[in-house]
């Protein structure tokens, strides 16, 4: 009976103690149900503005893109409804736009479509406000404003025509397109069929944001910015009242099931313990107490036996010892090959430098953390991290000192992230860090923040301070992909991005982006086939004295036609040129087209007039350009002051030593050289006088505020001095007003180039200018 009563004192016990947890667990469970429309509200807010920012990005994308037109801007000055019908209003369909707008300069509407949809009716004029307080507040204005009861979204870009090196020209008018948020698309944002959606108008109160669920009230609003700032109205999204009792009531019904269901389990567990164990030990005890005596006076010792007994004893004892030492030996070598193993294990899953996990570990880290992003509902994000000037490190102090700075850096991570992330290195100087259990998404650009704050921090390194900058992307689960693969290619992508935008920075993956990075790999393929089918040709823009209006300088500029897609922009295909290599053929390809060029103008009677002709960075560094050069010349039997090369400061800034050796070479060849966009970039005096540099091309960022900006005019005389003292040709570029060339004038500044005096030309026409405008001597 003792043992029945100690089990069932321990089976009370256990049961007291499974009560108390499933009182606990039933607090908590109640609680969570509370907060479950709470946690669903919010995210559906965090979709909304996510997707908000989507598609706003794809209204700014469309804008921009048709504010570059050179045609847009000849509608602008001209009006020419016809050419809108045809190019403008097909864009309603296409871009699922509902209502554009043109403004000329004088910010007055010269063209407008109409759109009906539902009872609203968009018209002609822009919303109700001062244009011009709207237009000066932003150069590309983004606002909401309410029609009909729904809001609509606009964006505006300035029209401006192209040019050669996209720079930035006053605008001719603007361009504006607006899309109407109907009820239809707010509410597919709204993924819970629990949570209902309404447009409120500006005048209607409220708190932002409520998440008020002890009176059976979960909702929120998002505000819709008019174009001053102020909301125009607001998206409500409202949980019902009735599902959040249904859910609690639910999580009732499931606990009270659970704990009747664990009493009987309990009762049969006692059942059992009885039959098997009390049972039992109960009749071994009664068999003992009854028939010890009869055992005790059975048991008879021989004593002629006692010394084999001894030695069997002894005997036994040894082979115990032995077997001891034979197991020990045995668990020892176990011991160390599972520690070989483990040590194997951790070399074929972590980064023998840094410690850190490698790729292998990093993806199945990613795919765990996918499934628990698909169980739990919660976030996560994939940030790709690349250090931007790390080979400078490695060939300025050596690989060691690369290598310490990646072990430092690697240790500043691990202290900086928290115990769940993982951050891992990938191979050289790029990582990859996963944040599992997000909240919000916007947490990852925060961390990204952080982490570029970090690297920003001196690192020191054999008595010297190492300063490095990192560029990162990032892919969140599930909008930049629902798998390792996709996130992990979405994420460089943005990298790509990253990098693209000037480095030291990070870029959130987009749809959008996606697409861009298509479209420059598709580019990149159609530009090499362009080259070998002789798709670009050249234009030619002149500069011209500003006291005579005499030719002083032709420059080419480079023109790509496509059979299928028109005219594209060198701002377009350019960068693409240059990350894929084409540049140095295409760039060669421009060379001696301008020189040909020039020899068929001199045949035909034209006065011998100088070419000028730009050549990018990565073509400068070419080790063959300057015997290039010297057979453009050669071939064509042109003279070396007959051609000009335009190159930009920071060229000549990236390599020095190589630099000098090219003007050099080129120099001692009589061939003149031009410092592109001179004010932008370092502007140093000293490689100016060093490399015997003859021509400054004055940026046009500074000629487009002239004369009212009283800085930039100073720039431009004191620019202008400074070249006479030194005997060098000063070239004002994106010269747009009569009054900008009066301001010429007075400042000293010799030659202008620009849209004023002329639109880039085909050749023949060229040939013409110049029988029109005689040059002036080379």
């Amino acid at each position: 009976m003792k043992i029945k009563v100690k089990i069932t004192l321990l089976l009370a016990i256990l049961i007291s103690l499974f009560a108390l947890g499933l009182f606990s667990i039933s607090r908590s469970e109640k609680r969570r149900t509370e907060m479950l429309f709470a946690d669903k509200l919010r995210e559906v807010v965090s979709a909304y503005n996510a997707l908000s920012t989507l598609k706003g990005e794809s209204l700014e994308n469309f804008v921009n893109d048709y504010s570059l037109w050179d045609d847009m801007v000849r509608y602008v000055s001209t009006g020419d409804r016809a050419w809108a019908r045809v190019y403008l209003d097909t864009t309603l369909s296409m871009f699922k736009t509902d209502a554009i707008w043109v403004v000329n300069k004088g910010l007055k509407p010269v063209y407008s479509t109409e759109h009906s949809f539902g009872k609203a009716r968009l018209a002609g004029p822009l919303p109700a406000g001062s244009l011009s307080a709207l237009l000066n507040r932003d150069r590309f204005p983004h606002f909401f404003v309410m029609s009909g009861g729904l809001p609509m979204e606009v964006r505006g870009a300035p029209v401006q025509p192209s040019d050669d090196d996209d720079r930035v020209v006053p605008p001719k008018g603007w361009f504006f397109a607006g899309r109407v948020w109907d009820k239809k698309f707010l509410s597919s944002l709204v993924s819970h069929d629990n949570i209902g959606m309404e447009i409120l108008s500006a005048g209607e109160g409220g708190p932002a944001e409520s998440y008020d669920v002890g009176k059976g009230t979960v909702s929120a609003r998002v505000a819709l910015p008019g174009w001053d700032g102020v909301p125009v109205g607001y998206v409500m999204l409202t949980a019902s009242p009735t599902a959040l009792k249904e859910q609690s009531r639910l999580a009732d019904g499931l606990f009270t099931s659970f704990v009747v269901f664990s009493l009987l389990v309990l009762l049969v567990l006692y059942g059992l313990l009885v039959y098997w164990v009390s049972r039992p030990l109960e009749l071994i005890n009664r068999s003992i107490e009854s028939e010890s005596p009869a055992l005790i006076s059975g048991i008879r010792l021989d004593t002629s036996e006692v010394g084999r007994l001894a030695d069997l004893v002894a005997g036994f004892f040894r082979q115990r010892e032995e077997l001891i030492i034979e197991v020990d030996s045995r668990k020892h070598a176990e011991r160390l090959l599972i520690e070989r193993e483990k040590s194997l294990e951790h070399m074929a899953q972590h980064d023998a430098l840094t410690g850190l996990p490698n790729r292998f570990l990093m993806r199945d880290r990613l795919e765990q953390a996918i499934a628990l992003a698909k169980r739990s509902r919660q976030g996560l994000a994939v940030l790709l991290m690349d250090l931007d000037n790390f080979k400078a490190v490695n060939d300025t102090m050596g690989h060691p000192a690369g290598d310490a700075l990646l072990k430092d850096l690697a240790g500043m991570l691990r202290a900086t992230l928290r115990e769940t992330d993982t951050v891992a290195r990938l191979g050289g100087d790029e990582f990859c860090i996963i944040l599992p259990g997000l909240a919000d998404p916007l947490a990852a650009s925060e961390v990204a923040s952080k982490v570029i704050e970090l690297c920003r921090v001196p690192i020191p390194l054999d008595g010297r301070e190492v300063f490095v900058t990192a560029s990162i992307g990032i892919s969140v689960y599930p909008y930049g992909g629902a798998d390792a693969e996709s996130l992990l290619k979405n994420a460089d992508i943005a990298l790509y991005r990253a990098k693209e935008q000037g480095k030291n920075t990070f870029q959130a993956h987009t749809k959008a982006m996606s697409a861009y990075i298509t479209e420059r790999m598709e580019l990149g393929s159609m530009l090499r086939q362009g080259l070998d089918r002789g798709e670009f040709e050249l234009l030619y823009q002149p500069q011209t004295d500003v006291q005579t209006g005499a030719v002083v300088c032709m420059e080419a500029l480079i023109r790509w036609r496509n059979p299928s897609n028109g005219y594209t922009l060198p701002s377009k295909f350019i960068p693409v040129a240059e990350e894929s290599g084409l540049i140095v053929p295409l760039g060669e390809w421009a060379l001696k087209a301008a020189c040909a060029q020039n020899r068929l103008w001199r045949e035909a009677g034209i006065p011998p007039v100088r070419v000028s002709v730009n050549l990018s960075a990565r073509q400068f560094q070419d080790p063959m350009l300057p015997e290039v050069i010297e057979n453009a010349l050669r071939n064509n039997g042109l003279p070396p002051d007959s051609l000009e090369l335009e190159i930009t400061e920071s060229t000549i800034v990236h390599n020095v030593e190589a630099a000098g050796f090219a003007l050099a070479r080129m120099k001692d060849h009589g061939i003149r050289i031009a410092i592109d966009d001179f004010g932008t970039g370092y502007s140093s005096l000293s490689y100016i006088l060093k490399f015997s540099i003859h021509t400054l091309k004055v940026d046009r960022s500074f000629i487009m505020m002239v004369p009212e900006d009283h800085d930039s005019a100073a720039i431009v005389v004191a620019v202008a001095a400074m070249a006479r003292c030194l005997g060098l040709n000063v070239v004002a570029e994106g010269v747009e007003r009569e009054e900008q060339m009066e301001f010429l004038r007075y400042a000293g500044c010799p030659v202008a180039q620009g849209y004023l005096i002329s639109l880039p030309l085909p050749a023949g026409e060229a040939a013409e200018y110049l029988r029109a405008h005689p040059p002036a001597s080379c």
